[in-house]
């Protein structure tokens, strides 16, 4: 079983040695600006944001039904799904 093509091997291979390498070959850097240091916070909260969202709106359904109310004692607003 091939798992990767022998163009992807090269660039996986050089992306390592790049890695591996510039790091010892290149001069330290100063640190960021403060403001900078705040993307990956602001990345993961939106990650969190989007992970607890629902997919989708539209099979979502949100509205009072009396029968249902008098019926079954429930709730006002009842929500109701397309994917159950």
């Amino acid at each position: 079983m091939v798992w990767f093509t022998c163009t992807s091997a090269i660039l996986l291979i050089t992306l390592t040695i790049m890695l591996l390498v510039l790091p010892v070959a290149l001069p330290p850097l100063p640190p960021p600006p403060p403001v900078l240091m705040f993307i990956p916070v602001v990345i993961l909260v939106l990650l969190l944001v989007l992970a607890v969202l629902p997919a989708g709106f539209n099979g979502v359904v949100v509205g009072s039904d009396k029968w249902w109310d008098q019926a079954q004692n429930a709730p006002s607003i009842v929500l109701t799904s397309i994917c159950r």
